[in-house]
């Protein structure tokens, strides 16, 4: 009537540490900013093609140009960071 086994667990030895967690998980959101980044700057050039003569438009474009770029250098800058810290340890 049971079908309960006994079973023994040891040590799990080809577990994955933390530090190669967390590294994953900083590498998985870098690449995801990376990515917007991206697409940011594409979107950005979309708007400025598609200003025509409205200099607001235009304005808009440049502005989310220079984010897009922002937001992408300092992606890049935290993945340096990171390789350089898991370098060291």
């Amino acid at each position: 009537m049971l079908f309960v086994r006994e079973v023994q667990a040891g040590v799990i030895r080809d577990a994955p540490t933390v530090l190669e967690i967390l590294l994953t998980v900083v590498g998985f959101f870098l690449q995801c900013v990376g990515v917007l980044a991206v697409l940011g700057i594409v979107f950005a050039g979309f708007l400025y093609v598609t200003a025509g003569s409205d200099s607001g438009r235009a304005t808009a474009a440049k502005r989310a140009l220079v984010g897009s770029v922002v937001g992408l250098v300092i992606a890049l800058l935290a993945l340096v960071v990171v390789r350089t810290i898991t370098g060291l340890l």
